[in-house]
């Protein structure tokens, strides 16, 4: 329904009735968790999860803006990487090591996007 009314309009409308919809929801687990005895996080821990949010606020609008301007087919093939990025980002950031099977996955999937953006 939510978006069927963002369709009318445009990304931005689409993903801010996305985020109110959701937000009651988090609320109220977030409230039975602070009543169940959960700690308050820190303003650290706070300042982390709001920058998480709008890096995924910010993947949600460029993947629904994609999608309005190119091949959703391609868009959607290329929005599928984001294990790839995922595992790369471990290894860069957190040191993980990556196994040979990993490696080869990786490349296996650059490869298949190659291939279909351009057009094999």
């Amino acid at each position: 329904m939510l978006a069927g009314i963002g369709s009318e309009g445009d990304v931005a409308w689409t993903l801010l009735l996305s985020r109110v919809a959701g937000f009651p929801i988090i609320a109220l687990v977030a409230l039975l968790a602070l009543r169940r005895g959960a700690t308050r996080p820190g303003a650290r821990a706070v300042a982390a999860l709001a920058g998480i949010g709008l890096l995924d606020l910010g993947a949600n609008a460029l993947y629904n803006h994609a999608s309005t301007i190119g091949e959703l087919s391609s868009v959607a093939v290329a929005s599928s990487l984001y294990p790839v990025v995922t595992v790369m980002l471990a290894a860069i950031l957190l040191g993980e090591r990556v196994k040979g099977v990993q490696r080869a996955g990786v490349v296996v999937a650059l490869a298949g996007v190659v291939m279909i953006a351009a057009g094999a």
